[in-house]
C-alpha cells in the first residue's frame, strides 16, 4: 500500500485520492498485484490513466508487470467505506499496512468504525 501511495504522490495525484486498498496475502503480507484507488472526481481518473497506464518502474521486482488503469465496480468513498468497514481485513489482528486507508488532501484520516463485529480473516495454509 505504501508503494502505491508513494507512486500517486510522485505523479501529483495523491491529493485527489480519498481511498486506497491493496489486497494482500495475509500470511506473507505481499500484494496480489493490484489496488483499488478512488479519486474525488472523474477528471482525476483520466489524469491517472494518462500518467500511470503502462507504468512499469516499480520499486520492487515485478516480473515485467505493467500498470493497467481501469474502472472498478464499486465507486465513491461512501461505497468503499461500506464495502470494507465490516470486512475481515479490518480485524485488529490484521497489520495496518494491509488495511484500506481513507485520505483527505493526501493525508490519512481515521477509517469509520465497524457497524458490527468483524470476523478474523481466514488464512490459507498451502
Amino acid at each position: 500500500r505504501d508503494m502505491v501511495l508513494e507512486l500517486l504522490d510522485q505523479v501529483s495525484l495523491l491529493k485527489f485520492v480519498d481511498f486506497v486498498y491493496v489486497p494482500s496475502k495475509f500470511e506473507t503480507e505481499t500484494s496480489f498485484g493490484y489496488a483499488f484507488v478512488n479519486f474525488v472526481g472523474p477528471a482525476h481518473v483520466a489524469s491517472c490513466r494518462q500518467r500511470l497506464h503502462g507504468f512499469s518502474g516499480w520499486a520492487v521486482p515485478s516480473n515485467g508487470k505493467v500498470c493497467e488503469v481501469s474502472l472498478a465496480e464499486v465507486h465513491g468513498l461512501a461505497h468503499n467505506i461500506e464495502r470494507y468497514r465490516n470486512s475481515p481485513v479490518m480485524h485488529p489482528t490484521v497489520p495496518d499496512g494491509l488495511k484500506p486507508v481513507i485520505l483527505s488532501e493526501g493525508r490519512r484520516v481515521r477509517f469509520p468504525p465497524p457497524t458490527k463485529a468483524v470476523k478474523a480473516p481466514r488464512v490459507r495454509k498451502d
